[in-house]
């Protein structure tokens, strides 16, 4: 398993959609600028995730 694996497993799936999860009922309470705050972080982690996809695959076709 290479070091991108390691790091795109940290968080599964499940773990990030209970956090959303979380995150959404947590946003009842929030004014506007928090809720948006909280949308650009989820909008980062799913960037990263697509990052780590492709640099997983691009490695595995520099191999």
């Amino acid at each position: 398993m290479s070091h991108y694996d390691d790091i795109q497993n940290e968080m599964t799936n499940t773990e990030i959609k209970e956090l959303k999860n979380e995150l959404r009922l947590a946003i009842n309470i929030m004014s506007n600028d928090e809720v948006r705050f909280i949308a650009r972080v989820i909008n980062k982690l799913d960037e990263y995730k697509r990052f780590f996809e492709l640099l997983k695959e691009f490695s595995a076709h520099g191999s």
